[in-house]
């Protein structure tokens, strides 16, 4: 019987538009830009810093520091109600919820801020109050890098064989099924996926109901 779901954010339990950034981007210059996203996710580098790089080699038209805060945070426009709805089922019938997710510190900050019932989700009463949440600017590491997942299991007290992992993207669902995580891959947008994961998460965690 599993114990504890861990769920990834960005396109799982909360929408995401990153369509406002692309727009901005040189034509052609798009990996190269992910790659520093990446190193903001990681907290390699300061926001300011980033800036700096993006103005002289991948956006279009420079962006001041508060512009370009407010495009990367306000990307992340609103939570997957559906799924909340969920979450906090399963929750109240005592499986821990916790989060994995590749995120930078300011847009971290942002989402405590402008969602704080969503967040509330992962917050554990215990004896040492908690949110269940391991995030790659805290890691300095992505999912990809298998670190933040080792993470979550020694700071929350479980095992991969006691949890679910939800992610929409095929390369994490790898590597957390490779460290013995069950996988659900979640596809964005789908009545069905919430139905699916509905299914499994009943089944996986309450296998005595029929």
């Amino acid at each position: 019987m599993k114990k504890v779901l861990v769920t990834d954010w960005g396109q799982v339990l909360f929408h995401v538009d990153h369509s406002a950034v692309e727009n901005l981007i040189i034509e052609g210059r798009i990996a190269q830009a992910l790659e520093l996203v990446e190193k903001l996710d990681k907290n390699l580098v300061s926001p300011s810093l980033a800036l700096n790089e993006f103005n002289r080699y991948y956006f279009k038209e420079p962006l001041k520091l508060t512009e370009f805060v407010s495009l990367f945070t306000g990307a992340w426009h609103k939570v997957n109600a559906p799924l909340l709805k969920l979450y906090n089922k399963l929750k109240k019938k005592g499986v821990r919820i916790a989060a994995i997710t590749d995120i930078s510190e300011m847009t971290f900050y942002s989402i405590c801020k402008r969602f704080p019932k969503a967040i509330g989700l992962f917050f554990e009463e215990s004896e040492n109050p908690a949110e269940l949440i391991i995030t790659s600017f805290e890691a300095r590491a992505v999912k990809k890098n298998f670190t933040p997942f080792s993470r979550a299991c020694s700071r929350f007290g479980f095992s991969p064989e006691e949890a679910l992992f939800v992610d929409n993207d095929a390369g994490n669902i790898e590597i957390a099924s490779a460290l013995g995580f069950e996988t659900f891959l979640y596809e964005i947008n789908s009545a069905s996926s919430n139905a699916l994961l509905e299914n499994l998460s009943l089944k996986l965690f309450f296998p005595h109901l029929k």
